[in-house]
């Protein structure tokens, strides 16, 4: 890029110069060390940015625009007292030009300055606040900045008085790209943890000469900042400046601003992905060499080693995000490492995420709950995954363990809670915002990492559970949480091998987690069993089964006996959710022909204590508690599976608590709007030997027929919406069922009714109407139930009185297990399918 395309001629108002130099000049500068005296406001700093990107640099660059004074005393930069060996004294002759200039760098300058200082202020968490930062760490500024650096260091070189010798030169520009490179590490929204307080008095005065001496050491051309990190002349204080630098225009910017992660956001105007990487890797073995393998680098002041280790974080930052463009410019997998490289990787990952432990070599599953900042740029701003998920992707490597702590910690402080996002619920938020891009982008990397977790974390809960210990921690179980979350979703997207490798896991872990509790967690544990499909929850239900070592039998029993002993006494809704997980797990187990699994009175029992519960709550409670009518339609789930593998529910009448009519009444007394406990219904009627009395029968069709209607006439918005359309089949399937098989009478009092004629006629007009005219949703229900919706209406119109009508012939139905989630509730539902 040329130096004129960082030089935009100026389109912007004197008049507005003016009043933006007014307003700025009522905030005094801040040092390095005080508090400004008034917050910067975030709209002055984007309106400084416009300014300088309007401002025609042809027109700053005059000889007598300013004078270079030159003094060995201190002199007051920003309100502070610093050392320096010389700067600029600038007159202005054109006040409208040059105090626009001054006042916009001061602006800027002390909304970074803000920004280190509250980094534990809310305050800049706010979006207007990253939107200006990535004004500032944006590339296009960045040229800018550094285009007006060259034109005021012309003008300070010619203002030099002959035979004078400057040692360095340090211009408004430099003293900006410090604070750039400070606002970089102090980013509040990203530092969480504790970071080292800045030193007072004439230490800091030191600290901020070599920063500024080494902003003096950058090159003319931002493009050529980064070659800094493999210079052989550049100062380490130079260096770290260009590494922070780079940091933020490479790294943090396409965060700030949103960038998709599957996304490609490098530059490839500046330097190239793979130049990058050869630059980086350079300065990675600099550092390596220079710091970790000299043994007292653990035993350096506090301070300094955490500023090694957020050297450490950021190289390996840029050289994952680098690696990463190199290789989608490929559409290829990474190349693998040499040796050397990847020990030298992993080091710097151990360095900064074990400050304490140089001798670290195992992982962890218990995640760093209090990160400090260089673990903090690692794991939330490092975009580190899913490089580093790539490059370990075998085990063997030295550093996979190293990985897995970092994923762990990476997992422990993803948050489902984010606020104002009312339209998505959380967990479909952070799918969308943090694993859906890494999966699409390197699906089998991410498997494989979430593979090799939930291997480690099944033998951890096994080792648990076989000793004293009975429960996670906190922590690790919100990381087991969020590990079967995206379990479950990998098993959406994935193909079926690679589904199937999480089955044994899955159903060995349900019990053992049933019986700490973790009702959440479960309830994601059937979502991805329910997903991965009958046959392969059989052909692996059995292998656990066989295998004596792993106790599933017993630990499943265990859960069983002490969710019945929950419900006898007054369970609260945790413990009926956990109920209800485990009735999803019994009608899972059935539904895939698994028998055996557990003694039968144990079952019957479990089964009648739920029937139990059910029956002595009143109505009110039903709606008053979220957990009721999931756990009525996992009950009525559970039965019918029961009855389809014929399980005899009837052996033990002392343990047999509930009738057909009971069962039917459960479903029909919360009403036609809850579509899974009609849908259980359907799947009841369908899968019972036999039928209830002739009141019954006429009860249960008034009530999936009122399901129908409101099916039919689009009643059902939202997230119901598409469940309807899954559910409607099964109601007509269940209707057509009912009229087959009740008596002559029942059958002629049920089509006579008018609410059976609404339905008919809103049934007809549904299969035989102009598709012209019918909505999208129409279409597809129609395509849905068309031949038993026909079916339906030919068993209305038929004649009762007729013994020798011929009916119409029943297809052959098939049933599949499905989860939903409804009114926020995760649910199992049965559906039907012709």
């Amino acid at each position: 890029m040329t130096d004129s395309e960082t030089e935009p001629e100026s389109d912007i108002a004197i008049e507005d110069m003016l009043l933006f130099s007014k307003s700025a000049s009522q905030q005094e500068p801040a040092s390095g060390n005080e508090p400004p005296n008034s917050m910067v406001s975030v709209q002055d700093v984007k309106l400084a940015v416009e300014l300088l990107e309007s401002l025609d640099l042809r027109s700053v660059q005059k000889p007598f625009a300013a004078a270079l004074r030159i003094i060995d005393s201190p002199f007051i930069c920003h309100g502070q007292s610093v050392y320096l060996t010389a700067y600029f004294d600038i007159y202005y002759k054109d006040v409208s030009l040059h105090s626009v200039i001054q006042d916009a760098s001061s602006t800027i300058s002390n909304f970074l300055v803000s920004i280190c200082q509250s980094r534990f202020d809310g305050h800049f968490e706010k979006r207007d606040t990253m939107d200006a930062l990535a004004k500032l760490f944006h590339h296009s500024f960045l040229r800018l900045a550094f285009g007006y650096r060259r034109v005021f260091r012309n003008i300070a070189g010619q203002n030099i008085a002959p035979g004078t010798v400057v040692p360095v030169i340090i211009c408004w520009v430099d003293v900006l790209m410090v604070r750039i490179g400070q606002a970089t590490i102090s980013l509040p929204s990203v530092c969480k943890g504790d970071f080292a307080k800045s030193p007072p008095g004439p230490l800091s005065c030191q600290r901020e000469e070599v920063l500024f001496r080494a902003a003096a050491q950058l090159p003319e051309k931002w493009d050529l900042v980064p070659r800094i990190m493999s210079s052989e002349q550049a100062s380490p204080a130079a260096k770290r400046l260009a590494l922070c630098l780079t940091f933020a225009a490479y790294v943090v910017h396409p965060q700030i601003v949103d960038s998709p992660i599957d996304h490609d956001s490098w530059d490839h105007d500046s330097i190239k992905p793979d130049e990058m990487v050869d630059i980086v890797s350079e300065y990675l073995q600099h550092v390596f060499v220079n710091i970790l393998e000299t043994s007292q680098i653990y035993d350096s002041p506090k301070d300094i080693l955490l500023q090694q280790r957020i050297t450490c974080a950021m190289i390996i930052s840029i050289y994952a995000t680098a690696n990463t463009s190199s290789e989608a410019l490929k559409n290829d997998s990474l190349s693998p490492f040499q040796p050397y490289a990847i020990r030298s990787l992993a080091c710097l990952l151990e360095f900064v995420m074990h400050p304490d432990q140089p001798s670290s070599s195992s992982h962890s599953l218990s995640p760093c709950e209090t990160m400090d900042i260089a673990q903090t740029i690692l794991v939330r701003w490092g975009n580190i995954f899913p490089w580093c998920w790539l490059a370990w992707a075998d085990r063997r490597s030295v550093g996979a363990d190293i990985v897995i702590y970092l994923t762990v910690t990476w997992l422990y402080h993803l948050s489902f809670q984010n606020e104002g996002e009312e339209d998505l619920t959380p967990e479909s938020k952070l799918w969308d915002m943090a694993f859906g891009p890494l999966l699409r982008k390197h699906p089998d990397a991410a498997s494989n990492i979430f593979f090799t977790l939930i291997q480690l974390y099944s033998t951890f809960i096994a080792s648990l559970s076989s000793s004293c210990l009975k429960q996670l921690s906190l922590c690790e179980m919100d990381v087991f949480l969020k590990i079967t979350w995206v379990i479950t979703h990998l098993i959406n997207h994935a193909d079926s091998i690679t589904s199937s490798l999480f089955c044994p896991h899955l159903l060995y872990v349900f019990p053992i987690l049933c019986n700490m509790d973790g009702y959440e967690a479960v309830g994601y544990i059937i979502e991805g069993l329910v997903s991965i499909g009958p046959e392969v929850v059989q052909q692996f239900a059995t292998k656990v089964q066989e295998d004596n070592s792993l106790g599933f039998i017993n630990n499943l029993e265990e859960a069983v006996s002490r969710s019945k002993r929950k419900l006898q006494r007054c369970a609260e809704d945790q413990d009926l959710i956990l109920c209800r997980q485990i009735l999803n797990f019994l009608c899972l187990l059935w539904h895939s022909n698994v028998v055996d699994f557990c003694q039968t009175k144990t079952i019957l029992s479990f089964l009648a204590a739920v029937a139990v519960r059910l029956s002595h709550i009143p109505d009110s409670c039903y709606h008053e508690s979220y957990a009721f009518p999931a756990l009525r339609d996992g009950f009525l789930n559970a039965v019918a599976a029961c009855s389809t593998i014929k399980l005899e529910l009837d052996q033990s009448n002392t343990l047999k608590a509930w009738s057909s009519e009971m069962l039917w009444q459960f479903a029909i007394v919360n009403g036609s709007t809850d579509l899974p406990t009609a849908a259980s219904l359907a799947h009841l009627i369908i899968s019972s030997k036999r039928l209830c009395g002739s009141f019954a029968c006429a009860e249960a069709w008034s009530y999936m027929q009122d399901v129908l209607l409101l099916t039919i006439s689009h009643h059902f918005l939202g997230d119901d919406e598409p469940l309807a359309l899954v559910v409607c089949p099964s109601i007509c399937q269940a209707m057509s069922y009912l009229l087959t098989r009740v008596d002559r009478k029942t059958a002629r009092f049920i089509s006579s009714s008018p609410w059976t004629s609404s339905l008919r006629i809103a049934l007809q007009e549904l299969l035989q109407g102009d598709e012209s005219y019918t909505t999208e949703y129409s279409k597809i229900l129609k395509e849905r139930i068309l031949i038993i919706g026909k079916n339906l209406i030919t068993l209305i119109d038929r004649n009762f009185d007729d013994t020798d009508a011929v009916l119409p012939a029943t297809s052959k139905v098939t049933s599949r297990l499905i989860f939903c989630r409804s009114a926020d509730v995760p649910r199992v539902i049965f559906c039907f399918s012709s």
